[in-house]
């Protein structure tokens, strides 16, 4: 599964949240309130969060439909954003060896050979 994170600046950001998940939520599972929203496909789910200044996106999808979902999340996006000229900048996450992930399971592989009894 693929992660990829997605923003827009808006003041609007809380419109455009519910124009997209009341526009999906005629064809596929959406939830939704001012602040967040969840949209679920066959291909992948995007989550939602409007704040004042800005609507951000996190999608999940697997690596060959990682370019649909955002293709189709951002085509809606900007047609419905009749207020602002949107363009969404996406980013994809940095991936973390295992022993910086936090993961206190992670943490005993990284025990020095001094401390090793």
């Amino acid at each position: 599964m693929e992660h990829q994170y997605g923003t827009a600046s808006t003041g609007h950001a809380s419109l455009y949240l519910k124009k997209l998940c009341r526009h999906f939520s005629h064809k596929v599972d959406t939830e939704f309130d001012d602040h967040q929203g969840t949209i679920r496909f066959s291909f992948g789910t995007c989550e939602l969060t409007a704040d004042a200044t800005r609507l951000q996106l996190h999608c999940q999808a697997a690596t060959d439909q990682m370019a649909t979902l955002r293709d189709v999340i951002e085509r809606h996006l900007v047609r419905f954003a009749t207020r602002d000229t949107l363009t969404v900048s996406w980013q994809q996450p940095v991936s973390l060896p295992a022993r910086c992930s936090g993961n206190a399971a992670d943490a005993t592989d990284n025990e020095s050979p001094a401390s090793a009894p």
